[in-house]
């Protein structure tokens, strides 16, 4: 990259998805020998896949040496929460899906387009909240190239 670049700030529209396991299934070879694939679950691949196009139509370009992430994920308030609580502010959510999978699906979905490698990523940020009513679930990313 031959200039500075400035903050790559993006925001992925609908309910955050987290990073599945991996898994496996038994296969056959041409040559009839079993063996053992590994892949992505397809829910996982396909929010990775949205968080390079989302990066890519925001300008990503790819950075090298140490970057800062931040990524805030906002869920909307389950049914049940809005009849007992009446909730219409924001708030921390601290149940359902773990920060670091959600982060790893968007550290993957970034690697190539932000960054050569989610090595590169020395300082994290998350944050996991309800949105205030009426704001849609999303995801806001920030990536900043960090100074030596």
């Amino acid at each position: 990259m031959s200039g500075v670049r400035e903050l790559l700030s993006f925001v992925i529209p609908g309910e955050p998805v987290a990073k599945g396991r991996a898994r496996a299934r038994a296969r056959k070879s041409a040559s009839g020998r079993d063996y053992s694939q590994i892949y992505t679950p397809p829910e996982s691949a396909a929010f990775e896949d949205r968080v390079s196009m989302f990066a890519r139509d925001a300008g990503a370009e790819v950075l090298d040496g140490p970057v800062s992430l931040t990524a805030r994920f906002w869920f909307e308030w389950p049914r049940s929460k809005w009849r007992k609580t009446r909730a219409r502010e924001e708030a921390w959510k601290d149940t359902g899906k773990d920060v670091d999978n959600l982060v790893k699906a968007i550290m993957d979905g970034l690697n190539g387009v932000a960054y050569y490698d989610d090595r590169q990523v020395a300082v994290l940020i998350v944050q996991k909240r309800y949105a205030a009513q009426g704001s849609a679930a999303r995801t806001e990313i920030e990536v900043e190239p960090l100074e030596n």
